[in-house]
């Protein structure tokens, strides 16, 4: 998580709070406080998100390229069991199911400080991770919590050349 938080932080270039790195629940709160408040000061300046968004993806994508690696994560099976024990670490209910190609979220940690534009800038770390597990298949998110669903759904394909980390 720490390095997560670090990877964001050195993204968003906000300026990084205190980390309790030894208490996880004040740890999880801090990146729920500390990412709402970076991209609140963002979407207020109007800026395009779309770089921040993609430099996301890719670092997020390199993280887990490396963890797939470290981990020798090879099958379909393996991937599921690695997403939902990465999330259930990060507070987040999730489900996967690669032969329907379902992603979902029945409950988010997170969900409690977003709003439905951080969410959407939030989930290229998602669509990063998955796609350095699973050699670049790529989330289209069809629901979302932060916008009165009542889970995050997504679909999960195969690369098919839209620009990839970007919904």
């Amino acid at each position: 998580m720490a390095e997560i938080f670090l990877m964001t932080a050195k993204t968003l270039q906000y300026p990084l709070p205190k980390l309790a790195i030894f208490n996880y629940n004040k740890l999880l709160a801090t990146y729920g406080q500390y990412t709402t408040a970076a991209l609140n000061s963002l979407l207020t300046q109007q800026r395009d998100l779309g770089p921040l968004k993609k430099e996301l993806f890719t670092k997020s994508e390199n993280l887990t390229k490396k963890i797939k690696t470290l981990f020798r994560i090879k099958t379909a099976e393996e991937v599921c069991f690695f997403l939902e024990n990465f999330y259930q670490v990060l507070g987040i209910e999730l489900t996967v199911n690669l032969s329907q190609q379902q992603f979902v979220v029945k409950n988010c940690y997170f969900s409690r400080y977003y709003r439905s534009e951080i969410c959407q800038v939030l989930s290229a770390l998602d669509s990063g991770l998955v796609a350095g597990l699973t050699n670049g298949a790529s989330l289209t998110f069809l629901s979302r919590l932060t916008e009165g669903a009542t889970c995050c759904f997504a679909d999960l394909r195969k690369f098919e050349g839209k620009e990839r980390g970007i919904e």
